[in-house]
């Protein structure tokens, strides 16, 4: 009966151990030498949350080639997208994308960069912040960024769309926080407290 019970004590203590270290897995693209899986697992293991990163396999020659839809257009010729008015990369209809703005002054060398997510389009998003800019909200980071280091003279700014995710949100807030994290605070235009909002969460396996 001891060893029964010793050997089921041995079982629950695995059966911990297993539940403590697969709480998630996180797919990474595939990049050249593994770059962003370890640049993901650093920003992961400084957070302290148990998450397993796993690469992707990489793109085929033929998928680089081919493409699904020849005839799209580079451009959506709406006079109001952030993204393509200011020859901004990606694809402005995107959903679910992780973006970043930057002040189109050449002269500009402090707090010149905003890293955002949204669950939006990038067009979306890009006229909500034309609006905040507009109207010269406090929370809008172009107009912080006009106010404190142009004399409150509105800038031109381009809009990029950094990368897009299929319904994995959790995979783009770690995205938006890494590239936050890997950025010089002197060029971002994020506050203190968006780079706290952004923070990889801490997360503690409590037995009961």
């Amino acid at each position: 009966m001891e060893k029964r019970g010793e050997n089921k004590g041995k079982s629950r203590q695995k059966e911990d151990v297993v539940q403590e270290w697969r709480i998630s897995v996180l797919f990474v693209p595939h990049t050249p030498e593994g770059g962003l899986k370890k640049m993901y697992q650093r920003e992961i293991a400084r957070s302290g949350i148990r998450v397993k990163v796993v690469e992707r396999t990489g793109r085929t020659i033929k998928s680089q080639l081919q493409s699904s839809n020849p005839y799209k257009q580079e451009t959506c010729d709406r006079d109001d997208c952030l993204v393509c008015t200011t020859n901004g990369r990606g694809n402005c209809d995107s959903e679910e994308v992780t973006y970043e703005i930057t002040c189109g002054n050449e002269n500009c060398v402090k707090k010149h960069t905003y890293k955002g997510e949204t669950s939006y389009s990038a067009y979306t998003r890009g006229l909500q912040h034309q609006t905040n800019l507009r109207n010269k909200m406090d929370g809008s980071p172009m107009w912080r960024h006009c106010s404190e280091e142009h004399e409150g003279e509105v800038q031109p700014f381009t809009m990029n769309v950094t990368r897009s995710f299929k319904n994995d949100a959790m995979l783009r807030q770690i995205t938006e926080a890494v590239q936050i994290n890997n950025t010089d605070p002197n060029h971002l235009m994020n506050t203190k407290a968006e780079w706290n909002m952004t923070r990889i969460p801490r997360v503690n396996i409590v037995d009961e």
